[in-house]
């Protein structure tokens, strides 16, 4: 019967306590046995009594009860970053507990991605990434510090992200048609600006390029918004870009806007056209940005991240602020954006093996 007692208080902590009361209920647990096979049953009873009053009669700490690790694999200031603030700020005032904003800019989101891969599953930490962070790199590089669909489990995709072609309003072109004759006429000379090699800003051009027959010049960046910097300062001549960060430089003149990359056009700027109405058939660039926890992660901290960032992405302003410009709030389950990126990595997978792109780090 103390055996049969035993196996119930060693099944308990899996059910009833966090993971640090876990830890401390089996070592006394294991005492507890020691001491049943030194001094009988009538001190053990006592011993697990004891056991009951300290630990199961006394609540878990609730989820969270301290600040949250998120990291950003982008610089501060870029649309990614914006998007993720935005949702870090309502977990905020919904919990109590400050979300501290982790940026980890570099390598094409790998420095970043690696952190979060081998932090502590205990859910305060977040990781962040984009479409090219999450679906594209696997593919693009011969190794990587990490295994994206191992070491992490899906939480949420928070948003759709429209892309724009954009160019230098010093460069003779005020149409997509325009810039394709520009650039067929000047081989190897236009130059176009990415956030890193492989990264969505990149493929994104190299699929244009080859769709209309052109080539371009590539200048690599540590990030997007210095890139977009560098477009405004004249090291480039042309981006596509995420519809966040572009819009600013648009309306204030610094920026002038080819096309929408999308499938449709958007309601931001209903006065640009679709790459295809532009006669670029068979090119759609759309991003997204998604949330993950490492690895092994307790379900029911997962459950109740997702449950805050759905939440957040429900709210009025949030959703006005992201579709005014150009990010559609999305709040997907756990399960769904796990599928999600499932698809996403085998289709740029196909993609990146037809263009022959492969990268060390």
């Amino acid at each position: 019967m103390a055996h049969l007692m035993l196996k119930h208080f060693a099944l308990a902590p899996n059910t009833v306590l966090n993971i640090p009361r876990r830890k401390a209920y089996r070592a006394l647990l294991s005492k507890a046995q020691q001491a049943f096979n030194a001094m009988g049953l009538g001190l053990l009873l006592f011993a697990l009594l004891l056991f009951a009053l300290l630990f199961i009669t006394t609540p878990a700490r609730a989820y969270p009860d301290k600040p949250i690790r998120v990291i950003v694999p982008q610089a501060a200031g870029s649309s990614f970053d914006s998007v993720v603030r935005l949702v870090c700020l309502k977990l905020t005032q919904y919990w109590n507990k400050t979300l501290i904003i982790d940026n980890r800019p570099g390598a094409n989101g790998i420095i970043g991605l690696e952190a979060g891969a081998k932090a502590n599953p205990d859910g305060y930490t977040i990781t962040t990434g984009a479409i090219s962070h999450l679906s594209i790199n696997p593919s693009v590089y011969k190794t990587l510090p990490y295994q994206t669909l191992e070491d992490f489990d899906a939480l949420s995709q928070l948003s759709a992200i429209t892309f724009l072609l954009v160019v230098n309003p010093t460069l003779k072109a005020n149409s997509v048609s325009q810039f394709i004759a520009l650039a067929q006429a000047r081989p190897q000379s236009l130059r176009y600006a990415s956030s890193g090699t492989g990264n969505m800003n990149h493929l994104g051009v190299e699929l244009f390029a080859s769709a209309v027959g052109a080539k371009l010049l590539h200048l690599p960046y540590k990030g997007e918004t210095p890139a977009v910097m560098g477009l405004i300062g004249g090291e480039s001549d042309m981006m596509i870009t995420t519809m966040p960060i572009a819009v600013p430089y648009i309306e204030n003149g610094r920026l002038r806007a080819l096309a929408v990359a999308s499938s449709t056009r958007t309601q931001r700027l209903p006065q640009l056209p679709t790459l295809v109405e532009s006669g670029v058939a068979g090119v759609e660039i759309t991003g997204w940005i998604g949330a993950l926890v490492p690895h092994g992660t307790p379900s029911a901290i997962t459950q109740t991240l997702y449950e805050g960032i759905h939440r957040a992405l429900q709210e009025p302003d949030i959703k006005e602020r992201l579709i005014s410009t150009g990010a559609d709030p999305v709040g997907s389950t756990p399960q769904a954006f796990k599928h999600f990126l499932h698809a996403e990595t085998q289709k740029w997978a196909r993609v990146i093996k037809t263009a022959g792109l492969s990268l060390s780090q």
